[in-house]
């Protein structure tokens, strides 16, 4: 279950949003270009990039600044955040991890460098 998407410079979506959605029914609404179809762009990229490895947002960042990305959600009682950063060139910093009594990180890449908690990986990847 999604508990909360943030997007920041990302879309139409130049400030930091944040999209909560700790009901069991979300309604997106608004008025005519407030970003609801944006952010079901966003999502469907994420989810490109995700499978593939081809960083399709790079494209659609607003300026020069860093653009983000999170998402916090609830697998089996457990809350799990990914989440990124990127600039027109490359991802710059990307994590997931988990809360039970604290943070745990399964994995973190900052720029080219990649830390895994392989116990923790291998724990999340039997989902799939």
């Amino acid at each position: 279950m999604i508990l909360e998407i943030e997007v920041e410079n990302l879309f139409s979506f130049k400030d930091k949003i944040s999209f909560d959605m700790n009901s069991n029914i979300v309604n997106i609404n608004g008025d005519f270009n407030s970003g609801k179809t944006s952010l079901l762009k966003i999502l469907n990229a994420v989810s490109l990039m995700l499978k593939t490895g081809n960083n399709y947002l790079i494209t659609y960042i607003y300026n020069d600044k860093p653009s983000s990305f999170k998402i916090v959600f609830l697998k089996s009682n457990t809350k799990y955040v990914y989440d990124f950063i990127l600039n027109k060139k490359q991802v710059s910093r990307e994590y997931l991890y988990y809360y039970d009594e604290e943070e745990n990180i399964i994995f973190e890449r900052i720029n080219k460098t990649c830390n895994f908690n392989d116990k923790k990986l291998k724990k999340f990847l039997r989902w799939f």
